[in-house]
């Protein structure tokens, strides 16, 4: 399992795929399988992005995670129902990507 596989399942949330290609579908051998790291993840979403739908870069009106540019910084949060949250501010929009990594993608694989 390459690396750029481990990248791609995650940040599509195919991991169930991942698992039954190297896995014979065994979720947990593949929780212990990780070898990308955080920053791998990272240089991978500033060369390609995000999947499309997974996070908005514009304020609007639909559910999910966003991820904006503000005027003294960077925000994240994620709405559900027209409702902010879990609101987080950043100086830098490096600071700002590795909360919302670990917040909603990484942390729960034990990735770091």
């Amino acid at each position: 399992m390459n690396k750029l596989e481990q990248i791609e399942a995650i940040l599509g949330s195919k991991e169930s795929a991942l698992a039954k290609k190297y896995f014979n579908g065994d979720m947990a051998k593949l929780e212990s399988s990780w070898t990308v790291s955080k920053k791998e993840v990272i240089e991978y979403i500033n060369h390609n992005g995000f999947p499309k739908g997974w996070v908005s870069f514009e304020e609007s009106s639909y559910d999910g995670l966003y991820l904006l540019k503000k005027e003294h910084g960077w925000e994240w949060y994620y709405q559900d129902s027209g409702k902010i949250i879990s609101k987080k501010e950043f100086k830098e929009r490096e600071e700002a990507m590795s909360s919302l990594l670990d917040t909603y993608y990484l942390k729960r694989r034990n990735i770091r």
